[in-house]
């Protein structure tokens, strides 16, 4: 973020819903691009804002930047809001088809990794309507039982 500053661009970090400094609930693939429509709008209506902008999203991020992307292509034409670049990486436009789920299994591995990133981060959240720390205590034990020490050898 500081490279972009140093170069004359105008940096806005905005966390998910609920996640880290942002407000509300966080809820899995639920307001990602109703958010983005909302962050890109409060941009469009700063008085130091040019109209050019760009998006960057790692993981997660990435895919709210597709959702972004998505609303904002949907919005009315608005005159101070000009996409110039969207740099997603290591994500995908469909969490749902292409992460979550994959030839249509559920990749239990993939949600047990966000679980227990939630909960190292202290970020409860939902998924699946579920509360991710419980998610991540009924999946640990499954794999616990399943897998024997060596899945409980390498979360230490």
């Amino acid at each position: 973020n500081e490279r972009f500053a140093e170069r004359g661009f105008h940096v806005v970090v905005a966390d998910c819903r609920g996640r880290f400094s942002s407000e509300g609930d966080f809820e899995i693939l639920e307001s990602e691009k109703r958010d983005g429509v909302s962050t890109l709008s409060w941009l469009a209506s700063q008085p130091w804002f040019s109209g050019d902008f760009g998006l960057i999203g790692v993981s997660y991020d990435g895919y709210c930047l597709w959702a972004a992307v998505a609303g904002y292509l949907a919005m009315p034409a608005n005159p101070r809001l000009r996409l110039r670049a969207c740099v997603p990486v290591f994500t995908s436009c469909d969490l749902g088809k292409r992460g979550m789920f994959s030839g249509g299994i559920l990749q239990l591995e993939l949600i047990a990794r966000y679980c227990h990133l939630q909960y190292r981060l202290h970020q409860p959240s939902t998924v699946f309507g579920f509360q991710s720390l419980w998610l991540w205590k009924m999946l640990f034990q499954v794999f616990k039982e399943q897998s024997g020490t060596l899945w409980n050898n390498t979360l230490k």
